[in-house]
């Protein structure tokens, strides 16, 4: 990529080649920065960082940014495997900011590049399909485990009809195997991908079920086989992605779900709020203090 723009340079209209200059001798900042604070940095506007990548027969800015995240991970790591990632913190250290400060910055630019990324038909799409689905399963393994277990323990207080997928003491056919045109899947998978994922995936697709994908890139695989996909970047200067953009955007869902649901949504969840209470489930100072006097 970085070579690409450097053989378009010369074509490329005046507010074009300020932004392109700036990423020809700031490759690092494209990795890291959001494109909006890169933006800033090469004084220019964010439209422009769109313009240039397309500029360069890429499909959009993330595609473009991506190059840049590979390019650097790669100075390192030629497969950015974890080891490597880790190997590349490690060797850096000495040059580094104070990491957490570095961490919230590829965060913020994370939801930043989705919030750019034209999300709100998507992210309806999504919506719409979930509710009017019979049953949701919501598939994750590897990195996308922690997601889903979370999707599911927030949306199964509104929406009584979701199940996650579980491959202990059985198989994924079957969770899937009766599932139909009437259900749907969400699924979740970054970078490297879960096969196992990707083949109940494929398997659903198979039998009709929309399918919901929420990953890193618009070409992941997930993203490429799914009705819709709901795309967050998780790069990352730690050696493993980041999944606070895409914990940001399951939020943002379930939101959306609940606005357009019907009442029997927030019947649901007083009744489990009831028997959490009911179940002392939650911690009560009062109670705790009234137990521990008696």
């Amino acid at each position: 990529m970085h070579t690409r723009l450097d053989a378009a340079f010369e074509r490329l209209g005046p507010r074009l080649k300020i932004a392109a200059r700036y990423v020809l001798d700031h490759p690092d900042d494209v990795a890291l920065y959001s494109m909006r604070t890169l933006a800033e940095r090469a004084g220019v506007a964010p439209a422009t960082l769109s313009r240039l990548a397309r500029a360069i027969q890429c499909e959009d800015y993330e595609t473009f940014r991506h190059s840049y995240r590979a390019m650097v991970a790669g100075r390192h790591d030629p497969g950015a495997s974890f080891a490597g990632r880790a190997r590349a913190l490690k060797a850096d250290a000495g040059n580094r900011k104070e990491a957490m400060r570095e961490q919230a910055e590829a965060v913020v630019g994370n939801i930043d590049n989705f919030l750019a990324s034209g999300y709100r038909e998507s992210l309806d799409l999504a919506a719409d399909i979930l509710i009017s689905a019979r049953s949701v399963q919501v598939v994750g393994m590897m990195s996308g485990f922690s997601l889903a277990i979370y999707a599911h323990y927030v949306a199964s207080m509104a929406f009584p009809n979701w199940s996650l997928l579980r491959t202990q003491g059985g198989s994924i056919a079957n969770s899937l195997y009766d599932l139909s045109e009437e259900d749907a899947v969400i699924a979740f998978s970054s970078e490297p991908y879960s096969r196992a994922t990707m083949v109940a995936c494929q398997d659903a697709r198979a039998a009709g079920v929309k399918v919901v994908a929420m990953t890193d890139r618009r070409s992941a695989p997930l993203a490429r086989i799914a009705d819709v996909a709901l795309v967050a970047p998780a790069d990352s200067p730690h050696y493993f992605p980041s999944i606070a953009a895409q914990v940001t955007v399951i939020e943002g869902l379930l939101s959306t779900m609940l606005k357009r649901a019907g009442p029997e949504t927030l019947t649901k969840i007083e009744t489990i709020e009831a028997a959490r209470h009911a179940y002392g489930e939650y911690w009560d100072e009062e109670k705790e203090a009234s137990s521990a006097r008696s």
